[in-house]
């Protein structure tokens, strides 16, 4: 499925976790925020962290069908200040290994259906 079909199936919000720091950079900790929403491309989520857009970010996401976090790289493709401490950003995943992609599809097909949206993915 490309980026673009994926876009389309829709997001869930729930009240799930997000583990984020720039790419390349395991000399600096882990930030967590809560997401604000999740589809099988990417996330939307709010931080006091300042980044700018097209920064490459590691992330780590907890998602109920799993007992370990999984981790993909993402990229920010959406940038809003909320004020001038929190800003709101929007991430496209990158590449997926399939097992991962698999628990974010399931994750998201399981809470369109529980809120009775199913989607066509």
């Amino acid at each position: 499925m490309s980026q673009a079909e994926r876009r389309g199936t829709g997001r869930i919000i729930r009240p799930l976790l997000i583990r984020y720091r720039p790419q390349g950079r395991v000399d600096l900790n882990w930030h967590m925020s809560p997401l604000r929403d999740l589809s099988q491309s990417g996330a939307r989520f709010v931080s006091e962290q300042a980044f700018s857009l097209g920064t490459a970010l590691e992330v780590q996401l907890t998602l109920p069908i799993r007992r370990e976090s999984i981790r993909a790289g993402a990229k920010i493709i959406r940038t809003h200040a909320l004020s001038p401490q929190l800003f709101e950003y929007g991430i496209a995943f990158g590449p997926l290994a399939s097992d991962v992609q698999h628990s974010i599809d399931v994750t998201v097909d399981h809470f369109m259906k529980k809120a009775g949206r199913p989607h066509a993915g």
